[in-house]
């Protein structure tokens, strides 16, 4: 049984063209380093851009995910999970209700926490408008305790750190239809936003879902 004892082996015509097997087992041919083990099924060969190859995952432009059904209780609840890459955010709400007199309050936060300035729009229900809170996105009008409502919030991503927000939901207690729109510009990456009652009061029931588009 014969050995081949070289390291180095050269193509004829070109003495570029090399197969070279390392020390530590990799294989070298035209100066590329090849993966020493397989990669999963469905990956591709990816490079540095310096030679080294490996096997990576096909990624897609965008991705839509569904978060988990979160249970409305206490005085808040806080989305802190958002990925900073998000372009779309959507929360839905069903059968939300408060234990006292309070309307729906929306904070945007990122990294360096929450912020309550500088939120611009209006709000307004089947038969009047109202000019919107400067610390929230929001509904801005008072309804009683046990009131239930159900609906959506959405949050553009309109470029940078500048978000455009629409909540729409339907109260279905006295059959009304509530609404607001605006504008918020963050300091840095969107990546937290929380509910809240504006009289501080807590949620006695009701569910909500955050879903978002990446890309």
């Amino acid at each position: 049984m014969s050995t081949l004892s070289t390291t180095n082996i050269k193509h004829p015509s070109s003495g570029s063209n090399n197969l070279v097997l390392t020390s530590g087992g990799a294989t070298q041919i035209a100066g590329l380093t090849y993966p020493t083990a397989d990669g999963s099924n469905g990956q591709y060969l990816r490079t540095n851009g310096s030679g080294a190859l490996s096997f990576a995952t096909v990624t897609t432009g965008t991705q839509w995910t569904n978060g988990s059904i979160q249970t409305l209780s206490g005085t808040d609840i806080t989305f802190s999970s958002i990925p900073s890459n998000a372009v779309f955010i959507q929360i839905t709400i069903l059968q939300m209700s408060f234990n006292g007199t309070s309307d729906l309050r929306i904070r945007l936060g990122d990294s360096g926490g929450e912020e309550s300035t500088g939120y611009v729009g209006r709000s307004y229900a089947t038969s009047s408008v109202a000019t919107m809170a400067t610390n929230a996105f929001g509904f801005e009008f008072t309804n009683a305790a046990a009131y239930i409502y159900s609906g959506k919030l959405e949050f553009w991503n309109h470029n940078g750190n500048t978000w455009i927000s629409e909540g729409r939901i339907h109260q279905e207690t006295a059959n009304d239809y509530m609404g607001y729109t605006g504008r918020k510009s963050l300091s840095d990456a969107l990546t937290q936003i929380r509910l809240f009652g504006s009289g501080g009061h807590s949620f006695d029931n009701g569910s909500v879902t955050l879903h978002y588009l990446t890309a």
